[in-house]
């Protein structure tokens, strides 16, 4: 019975509304297509540990390089955001954190008024300055994870963008699934 009661319960299920930002620049060399299968293994692994409902955890995604494209607003059925996970692709171009911080804000964070969480997801340094659209986040009281992955990501940029350095992780490609859980525990304490 304990088994069973730990199986039912060991989900997230703060009342959140949980938006990744998701750099899928291919300017980085090392950023391949198998890395990226990495990566969006770790996003499915990651969102599969929250109870995703219409009451509970509501998912955005956004794809970013050199623009922002808004792929999910605010959904709460899990095959359909793991099947638009799965079909991301690699985009050509320079990386533009700042612009896809300040869309994401814009085109999908203001339209709430739950508990509003935001996963930044990067490789690399951004070319464009990060500073106005954290600021912005930041007055909406917005709380800002950021994932620095593989070697080329810029910790100080990380920890600008981040609530605090507790909100920064990073990983290499193959050991991102390590992370899941210590991502996961700190994003259902700020839901909750």
């Amino acid at each position: 019975m304990t088994c069973v009661s730990f199986f039912l319960y060991s989900a997230c299920k703060p009342k959140i509304d949980l938006t990744f930002v998701i750099d899928a620049c291919s300017e980085n060399d090392r950023f391949t297509k198998a890395n990226f299968v990495r990566v969006k293994n770790f996003l499915i692994r990651l969102i599969g540990e929250f109870s995703i409902s219409v009451k509970r955890v509501r998912i955005s995604l956004v794809l970013y390089a050199q623009y922002p494209k808004l792929l999910i607003s605010f959904s709460s059925r899990k095959p359909y955001i793991v099947r638009v996970i799965n079909n991301m692709k690699l985009v050509c171009g320079a990386r533009y954190t700042g612009a896809a911080l300040k869309y994401s804000y814009t085109r999908i964070i203001r339209r709430t008024a739950r508990k509003r969480v935001l996963v930044l997801m990067t490789t690399g340094a951004s070319r464009d300055d990060v500073r106005g659209a954290t600021a912005l986040l930041q007055r909406s009281r917005v709380e800002r994870f950021c994932v620095g992955i593989g070697r080329r990501y810029s910790f100080s940029e990380l920890q600008y963008i981040a609530s605090d350095r507790r909100h920064v992780y990073t990983a290499a490609y193959r050991n991102l699934e390590s992370i899941v859980t210590p991502v996961k525990i700190k994003i259902c304490k700020s839901g909750l």
